[in-house]
């Protein structure tokens, strides 16, 4: 299917690692130029050449701490000095902790609610008038994909704080599609089941579910915390990161027009 991407623009933030990573070279693979901004500098520099010699689009790393207003700011009027416009903001920088409820103090939900939260808020507010104003190319086509998970549909043990930020995700796509539909920005909400990657504090997890491991073999935790809830699947297996990016790349596509404004599960079989 030729989604028609090839030249426009998107910006990921947590891009040089994870999903982040996987979501950038899936864009490149359709010819999109990329921002891929992070916190730590050098894997998203060398992501972004290694894309750049892969595929032939131009990417750019940007070091940006999706806690500080300005940080965001400068990432934005980046893209927009290398590329002139800004078609796809992808608010995927975010951290996946588990807490029981009774254990949750100020700075857990600090981080929390900053990184996944308000992160999100900061990248939109500093796209969006570059989206919208026609001297970047805006009123054309605008796409934010909010990164969801299925912890916005059903919280689990541990996961108040998790699942709180992403309900608080998926309202604020709502809110900019109405604010800002009549410019042809719209948001989207992909929900992300079980498809872990590095960044998955397994430990915790492990913990949270009560499931046995081995602290002193390397990834023990891992390993358990992967065969549980690979058992709960029907495919008998967890998501990978490749899956989630081939999901977020069509959402960014005119054919899923029908779907924006919506959350849209992708939970491997999982009901």
């Amino acid at each position: 299917m030729e989604l028609g991407l090839s030249g426009k623009v998107a910006i990921i933030t947590g891009g040089a690692g994870g999903f982040g990573a996987a979501i950038a070279e899936e864009y490149a693979r359709e010819g999109v130029n990329l921002v891929i901004a992070d916190i730590v500098i050098e894997p998203a520099q060398k992501l972004a050449d290694g894309l750049t010699q892969k595929y032939g689009v131009k990417a750019i790393a940007t070091q940006t701490n999706v806690t500080q207003k300005a940080s965001v700011q400068e990432m934005a009027d980046a893209a927009i000095r290398a590329f002139g416009r800004i078609d796809f903001l992808i608010n995927n920088a975010g951290l996946i902790k588990r807490r029981n409820v009774l254990d949750i103090d100020d700075a857990f939900w600090e981080q929390m609610m900053t990184i996944n939260l308000r992160g999100a808020i900061y990248a939109s507010q500093a796209c969006i008038p570059y989206m919208a104003d026609p001297q970047y190319g805006g009123q054309s086509f605008g796409r934010i994909i909010m990164m969801s998970s299925s912890s916005a549909d059903h919280a689990s043990a541990g996961m108040a704080i998790y699942s709180t930020t992403k309900v608080g995700l998926e309202m604020l796509g709502q809110a900019i599609s109405k604010e800002h539909g009549h410019q042809n920005v719209f948001a989207i909400f992909p929900r992300f089941g079980i498809a872990p990657t590095a960044g998955w504090d397994f430990v915790s997890y492990a913990n949270s579910l009560g499931l046995t491991y081995n602290p002193d073999v390397p990834d023990d935790a891992k390993r358990v915390v992967t065969e549980y809830y690979a058992k709960q699947l029907p495919l008998g297996r967890v998501g990978t990161p490749e899956e989630v990016a081939k999901l977020v790349v069509l959402c960014s596509a005119s054919v899923m027009d029908s779907m924006i404004n919506q959350s849209l599960n992708a939970w491997w079989g999982r009901g």
